[in-house]
């Protein structure tokens, strides 16, 4: 599985714009490093720009709208095996809290999910638009 994100990374022609998105942990940057944040996190400088932007544009806060996201520029992902880095890219939008406290009301019928999902969906693809150079 750690190949996978450089390879999505490093296989993307020079000179492309790369976004990643990273389904994030809502009240916590990096959020435990749970799977998703964990891969892009651990292959990135991601985690200072999570960091960067808690103690920054957020005046100490984290929150994570639900149906919006947070859009950081211009991160570093490291091939392991070289010194070669690419930048990319990433959107944060907040992943529904299940096993623990949650800071929005995740779904609870079989017709929320999917509404709920594709609010979070067309966000993205707003965002990514909006953000293309």
């Amino acid at each position: 599985m750690n190949n996978e994100i450089q390879k999505a990374v490093f296989d993307v022609p020079e000179g492309a714009h790369i976004i990643v998105l990273s389904f994030a942990n809502e009240q916590s940057p990096g959020g435990g490093y749970l799977r998703n944040e964990e891969l892009l996190l651990y292959n990135s400088d991601g985690y200072r720009a999570l960091l960067d932007l808690k103690y920054g544009r957020m005046g100490s806060g984290y929150a994570v709208p639900e149906f919006g996201l947070a859009y950081v520029r211009d991160i570093r992902f490291f091939r392991q095996d070289t010194d070669e880095w690419r930048l990319a890219d990433m959107m944060v939008s907040a992943c529904y809290c299940l096993p623990s406290r949650e800071l929005y009301n995740n779904p609870k019928t079989s017709t929320e999910w999917p509404e709920k999902t594709m609010a979070k969906f067309r966000a993205f693809m707003a965002a990514a638009v909006a953000n293309t150079r």
